[in-house]
């Protein structure tokens, strides 16, 4: 055999087997890739094309690729095969549509992202097109979920807001007539301050929704293989196109997988948002029970308004079997706002009794000391105490150790009795088992 025949027996050889190894690598991605002719017919299609079809492959030759399709989705499609022949660029169109398959895992038709290129131009026998089918079912089918997720949550905001406009009218009014504007005024400051992150967070969560850059990077990678295909017909290097195509693939994979991270944070923000809401819902309605009671400006026995927060506990404290020390002295009296002590007392002894749930022997001790200028009662529970690294924020407003709580009843307690030209301390000693609050008030 001759030199020139041996190296066209050869080069023969090198390009049937770069044909073998570009086959092995289209059939080996998870799309769907065919080269049609305009009216459907398949000239070529890989693996998945045959799977998503039910034939076998030697047989795709014989089959339409419209049969994918009910009869207006081809009909849509076969629009851009034809506007393809008529376009110089190589890249032409993409479209999302659905196909008579349905999803096993969605139970829903599935969707393929599609972009359609010329592949070959031949008068004589007619044009032939590159189809490249992309399935989209999942993002699809979850960007569905978070559309319902983001209306619902919508909605909830707007029955939310209605409610909170219809008790701030309620309160307003229950306050211009029983003298409470003051308190009123720092409930709906906490409030509005809770609303306003939820709105920003949905307004965000909607802006997400609208933005899916999938198809940019889908442009680019989709050019990219075209000039990948144009330097193998032109080098014949098998091995290069080969590699070239594997980092397509795993491009593929990486693009698909961030999309879908992405609508996972999107379920965890709308998760978030709708449990401020809930929590929202609750205040407010805390909130509106506080503001049934009468303010009263006046010297008042201390005894008296801690006798008035035991009481309305006093459920809570039968339910836990709670024992209740009470030792003071019954003739203090201080000027005090009687509404907003009241309040206070109760949501430390609401503290305390959260504290001793579960526990054996639990017990709240109330008492009383006085010197020539304060008038202080101390709270305290034999519970576990508060961890050492928290203690400075107990009074944070929105902090809270307990899940499902606003962290708002001790922060609004701190405040009012600050108003009241006192204090309330959390003492730290590590000699007393539990938890210890200090009620400081003026004498005079």
């Amino acid at each position: 055999m001759s030199k020139e025949l041996r190296a066209t027996s050869n080069l023969i050889k090198i390009l049937e087997d770069s044909k073998k190894s570009v086959e092995q690598i289209f059939d080996s991605l998870p799309l769907i890739i065919a080269i049609l002719r305009a009216d459907g017919t398949i000239f070529r299609g890989n693996d998945t094309l045959a799977r998503v079809l039910k034939v076998d492959k030697e047989k795709l030759i014989y089959t339409n690729f419209k049969f994918l399709f009910e009869d207006s989705k081809w009909v849509f499609l076969s629009k851009f095969l034809k506007n393809a022949g008529r376009v110089d660029s190589n890249f032409t169109s993409q479209v999302k549509l659905e196909i008579k398959t349905i999803s096993k895992a969605y139970k829903i038709p599935s969707v393929y992202l599609w972009d359609v290129y010329v592949y070959l131009k031949r008068p004589e026998l007619g044009d032939l097109y590159l189809v490249i089918g992309k399935d989209v079912t999942e993002i699809v089918h979850r960007q569905k979920q978070l559309e319902t997720y983001s209306t619902n949550l919508e909605e909830i905001v707007e029955e939310r807001t209605a409610q909170l406009k219809a008790s701030q009218e309620k309160m307003l009014d229950l306050a211009n007539k029983s003298g409470k504007a003051e308190i009123v005024s720092n409930v709906l400051h906490l409030m509005g301050n809770m609303l306003g992150p939820i709105n920003y967070s949905l307004g965000e969560m909607r802006n997400d929704l609208s933005s899916n850059e999938i198809h940019r990077y889908m442009e680019k990678i989709y050019e990219t293989l075209g000039e990948k295909i144009a330097d193998f017909e032109k080098n014949q290097d098998g091995e290069q196109f080969k590699k070239d195509i594997m980092k397509l693939s795993e491009l593929l994979k990486k693009i698909s997988n961030a999309n879908l991270n992405r609508d996972n944070d999107l379920i965890s923000n709308a998760d978030f948002i709708g449990t401020k809401v809930d929590f929202l819902g609750r205040f407010l309605s805390e909130q509106e029970q506080f503001s049934n009671v009468k303010i009263k400006k006046a010297e008042h026995f201390v005894a008296k308004a801690i006798e008035v927060s035991v009481n309305e506990v006093k459920e809570k404290l039968a339910e836990q079997k709670i024992t209740l020390l009470n030792k003071l002295d019954n003739s203090l009296k201080v000027n005090l706002n009687e509404s907003k002590a009241t309040y206070a007392f109760k949501q430390v002894i609401l503290n305390s009794i959260e504290a001793l749930e579960g526990k054996e022997s639990p017990t709240i001790t109330i008492v009383s000391k006085e010197d020539e200028n304060f008038i202080e009662i101390e709270i305290n529970d034999n519970g576990d105490g508060i961890d050492k690294n928290i203690r400075g924020k107990v009074f944070n407003c929105g902090f809270s150790s307990k899940p499902g709580h606003l962290g708002i009843g001790l922060h609004q307690a701190f405040n009012f009795m600050i108003e009241m030209e006192g204090g309330l301390i959390f003492k730290n000693d590590e000699d007393v088992k539990g938890s210890t609050f200090i009620f400081r008030f003026k004498k005079g």
